[in-house]
């Protein structure tokens, strides 16, 4: 049995920092970089719906270099990650993957992560640690060594597993966090005060919050299922129907009497003030009438923060198509008035013109 690690009191810290949202993860990685004298360390997550590994966190010994490689695994060679591909159900917290030992000289020669990706940016090996499997995704420590590198001697990667733990905790820290601000954030909106029934959903069907209106709704209608937090109603009862129905915009479910239940589902964007804490994907369900102009302007309200002149004229100008001019004289203000909230919506959506901003009242 080795000799027991001691970990850098500083390097915790910096750890349970980041959990908390007091400062970013590169601060701990790069303590963890130079502990371990590689050239850079990242924190990854493997999404489970698209199986695609995205790198959250990176340093390295150059800012500029650091960003080319974030941005080229991000949007390209994350389809070629060996840890990615390795990955099974079966891997347990704690597991190791060393490409040193897992993938011969002639086979690094013949991936293309090794020589398009590893090779120009001057890596030689990948030596990751299975952190943990959310219902979400899987989280991945890794550190790349330089052209030269065979992996980690046995001595890092116990200082690896020393830190580990603290890493794995943090992470749940920080999901549980984000799941309460995210709960917090809808229950402050305007979407508490809406007389239609609405359910927010993760991207693997999970419940994370119903108003009153949807709470009563499940009630009184079977049809609504939900086991152990996720919706299982019919025709919903997986995740591939689940995905399905998030594209098709909905699903049609049947009421205790017999009766049509239409639910509507769409992807809340990814400017809204709900989204600013959440990692992944969520959903809006309602039974309402989407097309109804009172009911968008509500979710308006409650997604953007929009005050509901502003939303009104959101609706004028996306879905009437009218020119500022029009609205001023519709609504009988200055022509100043409705430029000045123009400018807040844009503000408040994220959308820099008129198509992005109808893109994301199509959303609502």
């Amino acid at each position: 049995m080795g000799a027991q690690v001691s970990i850098d009191p500083m390097l915790l810290d910096d750890i349970y920092a980041a959990a908390l949202g007091e400062q970013s993860w590169e601060s701990a990685l790069g303590k963890i970089r130079v502990l371990l004298g590689q050239r850079s360390a990242t924190l990854l997550t493997l999404d489970h719906v698209s199986l695609a590994s995205e790198i959250n966190a990176v340093v390295g010994d150059d800012a500029a270099w650091v960003g080319e490689v974030s941005q080229a695994y991000n949007t390209e060679f994350y389809r070629y990650d060996p840890i990615a591909e390795a990955l099974t159900p079966d891997w347990k917290p704690g597991a190791w993957f060393e490409d040193a030992q897992l993938l011969t000289r002639q086979q690094k020669s013949r991936h293309v992560f090794y020589q398009d990706f590893m090779r120009p940016y001057g890596l030689g090996s990948i030596s990751g640690m299975f952190i943990d499997r959310s219902e979400h995704s899987s989280a991945f420590l890794s550190v790349q060594g330089g052209p030269e590198s065979g992996g980690l001697s046995e001595a890092q990667r116990r200082q690896i597993q020393a830190v580990y733990p603290h890493v794995r905790r943090a992470l749940r820290m920080q999901m549980r966090l984000r799941e309460q601000e995210t709960r917090a954030a809808i229950a402050e909106s305007a979407l508490a005060a809406m007389t239609a029934p609405v359910f927010i959903l993760n991207d693997m069907r999970r419940l994370l919050w119903a108003n009153g209106a949807a709470e009563a709704l499940l009630s009184r209608e079977p049809a609504l299922r939900f086991v152990q937090g996720r919706f299982v109603a019919a025709g919903c009862a997986d995740d591939a129907q689940w995905q399905a129905a998030c594209r098709q915009g909905g699903l049609l479910l049947r009421r205790a009497d017999g009766a049509p239940l239409p639910l509507t589902l769409f992807p809340i964007a990814q400017q809204s003030r709900l989204m600013r804490a959440w990692h992944g994907r969520l959903f809006m369900m309602t039974a309402a009438d989407p097309r109804k102009p009172e009911g968008q302007a509500k979710r308006l309200q409650c997604l953007f923060g929009l005050t509901p002149s502003e939303a009104e004229l959101t609706l004028l100008i996306c879905n009437d198509g009218l020119s500022p001019q029009e609205c001023a004289d519709l609504r009988g203000v200055a022509l100043s008035t409705v430029r000045s909230q123009i400018k807040a919506i844009y503000t408040k959506t994220g959308a820099t013109r008129t198509a992005q901003l109808a893109a994301l009242v199509m959303q609502t």
